[in-house]
């Protein structure tokens, strides 16, 4: 439901920000999946990319610390370290080269 609200926006929203930016905006992904992210949804998500377009995924990659994080919520329902371990994963890196998805840095 979350996914969808978010996504309607955007496509609302969109046309208002390119506007105001002449730039174009990317296509907001991953919100349903964030903090849980797997192989099979992202080989899913990137064979439906479009060429010239551009995407920013949601995503948590990172080290856990359980003294950084106290609420237990949080801890159950995020896996930094599966979402980092998959994002560096030679699989990943095969996804991107077979779609031909080139990463940005911020």
């Amino acid at each position: 439901m979350r996914n969808t609200l978010i996504q309607a926006m955007q496509t609302v929203n969109r046309p208002r920000f390119i506007a105001q930016t002449q730039a174009k905006s990317p296509i907001f992904l991953g919100l349903s999946r964030s903090g849980k992210l797997d192989y099979a949804y992202l080989a899913t998500l990137f064979s439906r990319f479009k060429p010239g377009e551009y995407y920013e995924l949601m995503c948590h990659p990172g080290r856990f610390n359980p003294s950084e994080i106290p609420d237990l919520k949080i801890r159950a329902y995020h896996d930094w370290e599966a979402e980092l371990a998959l994002l560096q994963s030679p699989h990943i890196k095969a996804l991107y080269e077979k779609f031909g998805i080139r990463l940005s840095r911020y």
